[in-house]
């Protein structure tokens, strides 16, 4: 019982540090939120669109904004 209770503990956890990993995406990886917004980029990063109407852009630093 106390190894269930302990493998669910471990599972839980592991839940957790997946969603903290995948929270904000890096540089040139896919991204969801307004056109120039930071939207799930990380920080200092913003979700690039070429399209405005679409659902996803690519995270990039943006030198000209402070």
């Amino acid at each position: 019982m106390k190894l269930l209770a302990l493998l669910l503990v471990c599972l839980a956890v592991s839940g957790c540090l997946v969603e903290v990993v995948t929270a904000c995406r890096g540089h040139d990886q896919p991204c969801e939120g307004a056109n120039g917004s930071q939207g799930n980029c990380c920080g200092g990063m913003h979700c690039q669109k070429n399209d405005p109407s679409w659902a996803q852009g690519r995270c990039y630093y943006n030198p000209g904004r402070k």
